[in-house]
């Protein structure tokens, strides 16, 4: 604020020319803007062009050129007449500028309540501090990004504490999480006219991946060639080979988590610049949310290993909180009770240690392409002794271990390791 109030001392805010050149500068702001506005009233409030216009940038219009006109009578002290809006407000002719004028505005109308209030402000030679309203964001990021781009920056300040993201990037943003949707509803069947390789399973794949292209802003052929053929690049040739469905489908589930995991980076940044963060900090605060655990009707590899890291983050919090921190009253000889907890370490062991570890014994059945019967036996044979283990029977496909963690291999139909779970 120091700025702000060395601005208005130093008299510049008193003089005609200025109050002139900041009512200008609004006028610019709501016609290079009009179509920004609109799309935000509509994102915000769902309002019409035609209604949105009429209450928020005709009305503001009138406003500034009436103040513009008057503008050197409404100084000069004498009486003049002030504007009638069709927002509820009240005005008073001051003979002296107030300083500093502070206006919280509201969502129904973002901009006719920021800026018509800032009109009076400027027109009688104050400064301001604009604060907008979170409950209708998209305006409110533009009066933020906007208006200071438009007025003499020491005399306004804005106080806005939702992550602002403009209009075209959060269109973008809500492409790309459609591309996702509509990526997953493409589907695929075996070719008939060449073995081993894929093509659209109907019409209605077809019209997804048609979508997805638009959304993506690339070419449907060139898509559809990526998802359903494998480039290899040589030293010596480019090799093209087509993918069988289950290839094509492994191929677009992998296109859709990347774009899905850059976004989320992306956000991830822009939130940290929005929060201020100072990238050359060596010390940082961070927000740590624990997913639980999974456990589908159909489970998968993912959800194997997003419960074997909830399993590390466990034994991560006993480490620190009751491991080190009671041997550290052992050896200062504090009198202390000694605090029971449970000790998940043997099912880490049991998942990653080598050899004879879950990871360790699908990396060599990986390596080896032996069967997942051949792999449940091998679980079997090698962790039949590790205490954590109450039953394996790879002939019903499973194993299970203390605590209600469990681990499923489908050894008799041949698909993927699937989860295991605490309760």
């Amino acid at each position: 604020m120091n700025d702000m109030k060395e601005y208005y001392g130093s008299g510049e805010t008193k003089k005609v020319s200025w109050r002139e050149s900041q009512l200008k500068g609004l006028r610019r702001f709501l016609i290079e803007k009009e179509e920004d506005i609109l799309k935000a009233l509509m994102l915000d409030l769902g309002k019409h062009q035609v209604e949105a216009f009429r209450d928020e940038i005709e009305t503001l219009m009138k406003s500034l050129n009436f103040a513009l006109s008057n503008l050197k009578y409404w100084i000069s002290g004498k009486k003049a007449k002030l504007p009638q809006i069709a927002l509820l407000s009240s005005a008073e002719i001051v003979p002296e500028p107030l300083g500093l004028v502070v206006i919280i505005s509201s969502w129904n109308f973002p901009f006719g309540l920021s800026l018509e209030p800032l009109i009076g402000a400027v027109a009688a030679g104050n400064t301001v501090v604009l604060k907008p309203s979170e409950l209708s964001p998209a305006c409110s990021s533009i009066l933020v990004l906007g208006l200071p781009n438009f007025l003499d920056l020491p005399i306004i300040r804005l106080c806005f504490q939702v992550i602002l993201i403009q209009i075209w990037l959060r269109e973008a943003i809500f492409r790309v999480i459609a591309a996702i949707l509509h990526l997953g509803n493409i589907n695929f069947a075996k070719s008939e006219e060449e073995t081993d390789s894929s093509v659209l399973e109907n019409e209605e794949s077809k019209l997804h991946l048609q979508i997805t292209a638009e959304l993506l802003m690339c070419d449907p052929s060139a898509l559809e060639d990526a998802l359903c053929k494998r480039v290899m690049i040589t030293p010596e040739e480019v090799i093209k080979r087509s993918l069988d469905p289950l290839g094509a489908t492994v191929s677009r589930d992998g296109l859709a988590k990347t774009l899905y995991s850059c976004l989320f980076d992306w956000l991830v940044q822009k939130i940290n610049v929005s929060i201020g963060q100072d990238p050359e900090s060596k010390c940082l605060i961070g927000v740590l949310d624990i997913y639980g655990f999974e456990s589908f009707k159909n489970n998968s590899f993912e959800q194997f290993c997003i419960n074997f890291t909830n399993e590390k983050l466990q034994q991560h919090f006993n480490q620190h909180v009751f491991k080190m921190e009671q041997e550290r009253y052992t050896k200062e000889g504090i009198d202390w009770s000694y605090l029971e907890f449970v000790d998940n370490q043997d099912v880490l062991d049991l998942i990653e240690k080598k050899p004879g570890g879950i990871i360790a014994l699908l990396d060599e059945a990986c390596y080896e392409k032996v069967s997942s019967l051949f792999l449940s036996l091998s679980l079997s044979h090698v962790n039949s002794c590790n205490s954590c283990v109450l039953h394996i029977n790879a002939l019903h496909s499973c194993f299970l271990f203390t605590n209600a963690n469990k681990v499923y291999i489908d050894s008799l139909t041949g698909g993927p390791i699937c989860c295991y779970k605490c309760k």
